[in-house]
């Protein structure tokens, strides 16, 4: 059985176990190894634990749990940016749990409440221009690549990537759910 539920402050580890592995899983070849094999969970731990503390002034997000078991996360900043909207900081699904809506499921729940708190306002995220699978994700569900730009990397280095942007949060749920709402 799959169910969407809010994130919690409780949620700070197990996010930071899926934040962890996927990365591990989708950007390899794209961050530097060393830092991937590194002690990147507990890297995440830290950083999940000072946002859920905060929330929700800092944003929210949804847990995706397959079988009582989480499998996938997203998480977003408010009308972060006047001319892009909310900000899409994270949506990851673990390896086991891809390909079975969940990524879709996620990204309706973050654009509903989106909507709701900032009507008419879009949503953006930033993908590494390598992840080539996230970008056809995105790129399938109507969301336009607006602008390239290199940065630093964690852990190292510098890699291109893709500012991603749908004009309308409203019009992402409309596109991706064509049902009943997958949130809580």
């Amino acid at each position: 059985m799959t169910m969407l539920r809010s994130i919690a402050p409780g949620d700070a580890a197990v996010i930071a176990a899926m934040h962890a592995a996927s990365w591990r899983s989708a950007y390899r070849g794209i961050l530097r190894d060393d830092f991937l094999d590194g002690a990147l969970e507990s890297v995440h731990r830290d950083l999940w634990a000072q946002r859920l503390a905060a929330r929700p002034a800092v944003g929210y997000g949804f847990v995706a749990l397959v079988d009582e078991s989480p499998v996938g996360f997203a998480f977003a900043f408010d009308a972060v940016d006047p001319r892009w909207g909310t900000q899409l900081d994270n949506l990851h699904v673990l390896p086991h749990g891809r390909g079975k809506g969940l990524g879709r499921a996620l990204l309706s729940c973050v654009c509903e409440v989106a909507q709701r708190r900032a009507p008419g306002s879009g949503i953006f995220l930033w993908v590494y221009e390598r992840n080539t699978l996230a970008r056809a994700f995105y790129e399938r569900l109507g969301a336009r690549a607006v602008e390239r730009k290199s940065g630093e990397a964690p852990g190292g280095g510098v890699v291109p990537k893709w500012r991603y942007a749908w004009s309308d949060a409203g019009h992402v749920v409309a596109n991706v759910t064509k049902g009943a709402s997958p949130c809580e």
